[in-house]
């Protein structure tokens, strides 16, 4: 039983990677938009307010549309150099240090990411990100400045799920650069730890609207 499961388990491997191969070549045929990850949880070395220095913990990611330029297909792998993320909602780059804040594609510095990568896994460069995060904004230049309106309402937002962060609430209330100090992942981490998971990320994709639509 085990062999057979194992054997089903490499056939559908193996037919996943066909399918989104033949996808990705079709669909880059025309325009460079790949492919879209819905909301989830990753880790991500996050700072913690009350010291300054970051901690590896579980945050919320919104939807993201992933783009890849013709030329970065080299046979079934993808190379990192001509990978863009963007956020659904308004197609702007992820506010995160070593993504440019004005195409998505990814400045790494000295953080090692593998030239090629698997071409059914195009999110790997960005979950590498995720944990090095060291918030070098001088690395992508990120920025991630919500207006007033939208503050206050995120604030509503928070408590009305029994939300009190005096460290946070202070840097939500104030225009500030949030990718400075991770509020917005902080945020995340902060919905998974009050809320079961499923619920986190309804509340979450409230906020993400919010923060993330065309206006304001």
């Amino acid at each position: 039983m085990i062999k057979l499961e194992t054997e089903i388990n490499s056939n559908m491997k193996q037919m996943l990677e066909s399918n989104a191969l033949r996808a990705l070549h079709d669909v880059i045929k025309s325009r460079d938009y790949y492919m879209q990850i819905p909301i989830h949880t990753s880790n991500m070395n996050i700072e913690q307010l009350h010291t300054g220095t970051g901690r590896i913990c579980k945050t919320i990611i919104p939807p993201l549309n992933i783009f890849l330029d013709q030329q970065g297909l080299i046979g079934d792998k993808i190379a990192n150099r001509y990978l863009g993320y963007r956020i659904s909602y308004n197609n702007n780059p992820i506010p995160l240090s070593h993504v440019y804040n004005s195409s998505g594609y990814l400045c790494l510095g000295n953080i090692f990411v593998p030239e090629l990568i698997p071409a059914y896994a195009p999110q790997l460069p960005l979950e590498t990100l995720f944990l090095a995060n060291d918030r070098n904004m001088a690395h992508g230049d990120p920025v991630l400045s919500p207006s007033k309106e939208k503050r206050l309402q995120i604030n509503d937002i928070l408590h009305a799920v029994n939300y009190y962060s005096g460290d946070l609430d202070k840097y939500i209330s104030n225009d500030t650069n949030w990718c400075e100090h991770d509020i917005l992942w902080q945020i995340g981490n902060e919905l998974l730890t009050l809320l079961d998971h499923d619920s986190a990320l309804i509340v979450a994709d409230k906020i993400f609207k919010i923060i993330f639509s065309k206006k304001g």
